[in-house]
């Protein structure tokens, strides 16, 4: 599956991703017509603004359910979200069609999670976009999960789209959201379990956690996802205890939960690799939650951009430190922690407006559309 764009004067782009799926949801976002439905809080909604952009200048999409070797006309630019070995194939077939295109890799997920061997392999790619080095080819952005800034809801539109979720919600002084997920390479798994542990054993602090995989009881035996939730359950350590299994507060269908709690302890799934963070950061900031980073390091360009005093407010150093960030917050009311939230999330943006918007999806919209045009 693939979207096509195409301008006024022929020139066509070709839009892959790792998962078919992103490429069906993004293509109905882009055309959806419900006044009633806020894109801001779906996480496509990056990509959404990215093929927008595109839209108004001139290219027009269509999505293209058939096998590469049936789509007709030339290519321009080939586009993959993420690495996938279909990529490699079709770039190849190109240039042994002597087809004059170039191609562009935007790397968002963790190299855990690419193909075997993916670091050599994306030299394939003309231009390589990514927040951590993968050759001397890279292009090295800051934010592979925004667009050119961090979208907010504004109170108008939580009172039109979340007024019913915003009243009836729990109010948290703090909630983690993570699946459970388990890892044979060295992970922050183990001090995510620690510190549920921890803190839904704190007296007087409303702490709720969510996510997939947790009640196995609930999941039907013949998923493969239950085998490795299972799996996670037996293997990882520690276990949870009491308090943690009674604050567990199931599944979400979407985070419109944050939108009352004032931080989210924030853990990536690995420390590695230097300059990689991911939308785990970014996502409270759109409800006005004020995230709490443990265990992973910024990059420097990011880090040294703010005070001391600043980063206080959403960088801990250690779980010790994370733990009396949560505790001091939650003795503020939820207006002044959303307040520290709006100012770290206008932070952001400044940032990447002096940085020449120096994100993959905007990088990738410049060079695009300077070919293009």
């Amino acid at each position: 599956m693939f979207l096509k764009g195409e301008n006024q004067r022929g020139k066509t782009i070709l839009v892959s991703c790792k998962y078919p799926y992103v490429i069906n949801e993004v293509y109905k976002l882009l055309n959806n017509k419900n006044s009633t439905f806020n894109l801001k809080c779906n996480h496509l909604y990056p990509l959404y603004k990215f093929l927008h952009y595109l839209s108004k200048n001139g290219l027009r999409f269509e999505i293209i359910n058939y096998s590469f070797s049936q789509i007709k006309g030339n290519i321009n630019f080939y586009l993959a979200l993420d690495f996938n070995k279909k990529d490699l194939k079709i770039i190849k077939y190109l240039k042994q069609k002597s087809i004059k295109f170039k191609s562009i890799l935007l790397i968002s997920e963790h190299p855990n999670y690419q193909i075997y061997n993916f670091i050599n392999l994306s030299n394939e790619f003309d231009y390589v976009f990514s927040s951590y080095k993968l050759s001397d080819r890279t292009i090295r952005t800051f934010f592979p999960y925004i667009f050119n800034e961090v979208p907010f809801l504004e109170e108008k539109e939580i009172k039109k789209f979340y007024s019913s979720d915003f009243k009836n919600n729990e109010k948290l002084d703090s909630t983690m959201i993570y699946s459970n997920l388990s890892s044979f390479t060295k992970s922050n798994y183990p001090i995510r379990r620690h510190m549920l542990n921890v803190l839904s054993s704190i007296d007087n602090l409303k702490f709720k956690w969510f996510g997939r995989g947790w009640d196995i009881s609930k999941m039907s035996l013949f998923k493969k996802m239950t085998y490795k939730y299972y799996k996670s359950n037996i293997l990882q350590s520690p276990k949870l205890i009491k308090e943690a299994r009674e604050s567990y507060g199931g599944e979400l269908i979407n985070k419109n939960i944050l939108l009352n709690v004032k931080t989210k302890l924030v853990i990536e799934n690995f420390k590695y690799p230097l300059n990689y963070f991911s939308e785990k950061f970014i996502e409270p900031l759109i409800y006005g939650c004020l995230p709490i980073y443990l265990e992973s390091e910024f990059p420097k360009e990011f880090y040294d951009y703010f005070s001391e005093k600043e980063r206080d407010t959403f960088y801990a150093k250690n779980a010790n430190n994370a733990i009396a960030m949560i505790l001091k917050f939650s003795s503020l009311d939820i207006k002044e922690t959303k307040k520290l939230s709006n100012h770290l999330r206008l932070s952001i943006n400044q940032f990447i407006k002096e940085n020449n918007m120096n994100t993959n999806l905007n990088k990738a919209s410049d060079l695009i559309l300077n070919e293009l045009i």
